[in-house]
């Protein structure tokens, strides 16, 4: 079973120093990854209010690059139709080459309609956009200088390099739980994540996935998260709650966990907790 570091990068209190610090420490306690949301513009009145201010996660996943050397770099998840797919795909292929081949994609459709509307996105065709965006970023990371003829894309007479160094292996997380993002992932995704089940509800979907998937490989995975909730003073009693939760997850065939770490002023404290409480049991 996998364990991902989903740090924050919104909120008024970040800044570089933060991030790095939590970035390196999640390599040294040997997380299996580092994962961060996205968003790109909020409504004026969206609540939390900490959610108005963000760092470009973009940004925020280069910075993280250049502290780290070995753990694995995505999103969890990003709403990929808000964003111009080449941008995207330029994006992707940057980042996998200068953090030497570390990088996954966490795509997902997005589901905060006032947002698609700030960027004049259609909120409708999210889906077709993402489902067309998967196809493009294949296209694209093989090397093929084929034209590519889409709905929202087309490309003729084009050279598109640097490739990333995973070349279109580079994998794919399809984040979301309709009925739509299950066939997404299971025919062209290498992850799925969860983010709204309990280990309960979560197990029969993962097996479904895989089990739609055929022969295709597919790992499947959920978020959780470390927040408010949790006691301003860890204690035995918390490490006992936290293995049991784990060990929920993973008898309901969880193969990642991606954990948001989201208790301002104890994210290291808490990243370090998660470590020492969990990890002997699963490494």
């Amino acid at each position: 079973m996998q364990f991902w570091a989903n740090l924050p990068v919104f909120g008024p209190d970040i800044d570089g120093k933060m991030l790095a610090d939590l970035a390196e420490a999640a390599e040294e306690l040997v997380f299996d990854a580092i994962v961060l949301p996205d968003h790109m513009i909020m409504p004026a009145d969206f609540e939390p209010e900490e959610f108005r201010t963000n760092v470009d996660s973009f940004i925020a996943m280069a910075y993280i690059a250049a502290r780290t050397t070995t753990i694995r770099l995505g999103h969890s998840v990003l709403p990929a139709p808000l964003r111009h797919p080449l941008a995207l795909a330029k994006q992707f292929a940057a980042l996998d080459v200068l953090s030497g081949g570390r990088v996954f994609m966490g795509l997902g459709v997005g589901s905060n309609e006032p947002e698609f509307k700030l960027v004049n996105v259609d909120f409708h065709t999210r889906g077709a956009r993402l489902d067309e965006l998967i196809a493009l970023l294949r296209h694209l990371f093989s090397g093929s200088s084929e034209p590519f003829s889409g709905r929202f894309t087309t490309l003729v007479d084009y050279s598109f390099l640097p490739l990333p160094i995973q070349g279109e292996a580079m994998p794919i997380m399809i984040g979301g739980q309709s009925e739509a993002a299950l066939r997404r992932a299971a025919a062209h995704g290498d992850m799925w994540q969860a983010s709204a089940y309990t280990p309960e509800e979560f197990a029969p979907v993962g097996a479904r996935v895989k089990s739609m998937a055929g022969d295709r490989p597919i790992t499947v995975g959920a978020e959780t998260r470390m927040g408010s909730a949790w006691r301003a003073r860890l204690s035995e009693e918390d490490g006992d709650l936290l293995r049991s939760q784990v060990a929920a997850w993973h008898a309901a065939g969880c193969d990642h966990l991606s954990i948001g770490f989201r208790r301002r002023g104890h994210l290291l404290e808490d990243l370090q907790f998660f470590a020492r409480e969990v990890f002997p049991a699963y490494r």
